[in-house]
């Protein structure tokens, strides 16, 4: 079965398909990850995915092929206390332009930090699900969607055309913050939004479905394959958005997208 990782340790994972493994090299080719923990550490750089993990386990060299870097991060490694208060001031300054209050957490570089691999079917089943549950007149497809047919969704494109909503709200957001305020907005190349957008959708979804979501946080599933149902498919995803917003939630701390 599988388990999402903790951090540092105890980590136990099924099979990777978004990894090629090599006698001595782990390519990670653009792995969707979600975590959860102070956000001057991870902008710093100063966590591990759970591919990382395993690759370090088993002695192997981990490279992740991903979006390119501005040159300045490629040239400079960033200290976590100095990323903190940068961006802590970019946010504070945009939130009172916008009239809304100050997101408040602890964002100590030495707080611990938890992440998983639902990988792009994970979200993607997450979002439809979502725009289903907002939209139960329409009947969802009988096999998972990719990401290119979740575009074509006809769910998702009637959320594509209400203005302000909150399923494309999370496909376009990369930090989901602690706070009270209710501005989606961006931050530099990050869309940013508030932590309770995760938290109503799982409500909605919940609803919808006759789900328990106590019983989501405490069960684990296999990692979905391309022949997995919509529904399987659903139920994957929100299972780990379920237990990563709760810890998100529990310990007051941003939720972020890693891609």
């Amino acid at each position: 079965m599988r388990k999402p990782a903790t951090g540092l340790a105890g980590v136990r994972l099924s099979k990777e398909r978004a990894t090629a493994v090599s006698r001595t090299v782990v390519y990670s080719f653009m792995a969707f990850d979600i975590y959860v923990g102070p956000l001057s550490r991870y902008i710093a750089g100063d966590w591990k995915s759970i591919a990382q993990q395993i690759a370090e386990q088993e002695g192997l060299t981990f490279v992740k092929i991903g979006p390119k870097k501005s040159l300045l991060s490629r040239l400079f490694e960033p200290k976590r206390e100095e990323v903190y208060r940068v961006l802590r001031e970019g946010i504070r300054n945009r939130l009172i332009l916008a009239g809304f209050s100050d997101p408040i957490w602890d964002d100590s570089p030495d707080r611990e930090y938890v992440t998983d691999r639902p990988g792009w079917e994970g979200l993607v089943a997450f979002v439809a699900q979502y725009a289903y549950a907002r939209n139960p007149e329409l009947t969802p497809p009988a096999k998972a969607l990719s990401m290119p047919e979740l575009s074509e969704d006809p769910a998702f494109m009637v959320e594509v055309e209400k203005e302000g909503s909150p399923v494309v709200a999370i496909m376009s957001t990369r930090f989901f913050l602690p706070g009270t305020f209710s501005y989606v907005f961006s931050l530099g190349d990050y869309g940013v939004a508030p932590l309770d957008l995760l938290d109503r959708a799982l409500a909605a979804i919940c609803d919808h479905s006759s789900l328990d979501r106590n019983m989501l946080i405490q069960t684990d599933l296999d990692q979905v394959d391309e022949n997995a149902t919509f529904a399987e498919a659903a139920l994957y995803g929100t299972t780990i958005y379920a237990r990563l917003v709760q810890q998100a939630l529990s310990l007051n701390l941003p939720l972020i997208h890693d891609f």
